[in-house]
């Protein structure tokens, strides 16, 4: 089994031992509701261009005599501005960097972490194209329609976001600036596979990348109280019996709490490999 199943299924496995054993979800990021009015207009832009592109796209896949319908031109634009979906994961390319007293979008050539400044693109594209999704896909349905009709119809009519310039940042800048970081291509694909099984009916999962696996690691010894070797969390001395009875039946409740757990996450995780292993060999046949 590819590794890349394997830390697929460890992500799973963690993902639903923390959920049954009450740890906290993944932590939600917000956007940066500051820097909104400063990359608006060129977010739109962007916007007009990724979904005239995708809706071209999508009509090359059709096949010949057929039509793109315009619901599922509304379906494609409602997952444009989620970067966790694969319409929306153009978002994570963009760093926001300050240049000449301007906040601009920088491409960087490949797929990063999606964090506070990815999540206030996400915003700025919502904002243009969330409530105007019906009439986009009006025009779009026209094969005709060009790029530069959308970006007017989206940054111009529509909304009013282009209709005069960004403002300019203060002149000590701002008070924050994140590192954008690249995602490697194994952690893309964990991403696509979670996506995929949420997508086939198992909803409410959360992807955790590495370092979020071992910071829930690490929460979870010290909410036990575990050492280091998952052993020592008695307080009691050497030679005490007082209550060792009670102790003992808690300690085995305890155990078999944590053992039934753990194996039902094991079968779950299993049957989840078997699936996307069972899916990857679907596809390999088909290409062969």
């Amino acid at each position: 089994m590819p590794r890349t199943i394997l830390l697929f299924c460890l992500s799973l496995l963690v993902s639903t031992v923390f959920g049954q054993m009450g740890m906290p979800k993944k932590e939600k990021i917000l956007h940066n509701k500051g820097d909104l009015k400063f990359i608006q207009c060129a977010v739109c832009e962007e916007v007009a261009k990724v979904v005239h592109r995708t809706i071209s796209d999508m009509r090359k896949e059709l096949a010949p005599g057929k039509k793109l319908k315009e619901i599922d031109i509304i379906e494609k634009l409602e997952k444009i501005c989620k970067p966790d979906e694969d319409e929306g994961l153009w978002i994570t390319r963009f760093d926001l960097v300050e240049r000449n007293r301007q906040l601009q979008l920088e491409d960087q050539g490949a797929y990063g972490k999606c964090k506070v400044e990815c999540q206030t693109v996400a915003k700025a594209c919502d904002n243009v194209l969330g409530e105007h999704d019906t009439d986009v896909a009006e025009l779009l349905y026209q094969e005709s329609a060009k790029r530069s009709q959308l970006s007017q119809l989206l940054c111009h009519d529509l909304t009013d976001v282009c209709n005069s310039k960004p403002p300019k940042l203060p002149k000590k800048g701002r008070p924050h600036d994140e590192e954008w970081i690249e995602v490697d291509e194994k952690e893309l694909q964990m991403q696509k596979l979670m996506r995929d099984m949420q997508g086939a009916g198992m909803p409410g999962m959360s992807m955790y990348g590495r370092d979020e696996l071992q910071d829930q690691l690490e929460g979870m010894k010290e909410m036990y109280g575990y050492g280091d070797d998952y052993g020592d969390y008695g307080d009691g001395a050497d030679g005490d019996d007082s209550g060792e009875g009670e102790a003992e039946g808690d300690d085995q409740a305890a155990y078999d709490s944590v053992k039934s757990t753990v194996n039902s996450a094991v079968k779950g995780a299993k049957d989840a490999a078997a699936k996307v292993s069972s899916a990857f060999t679907g596809s390999k046949s088909d290409e062969l």
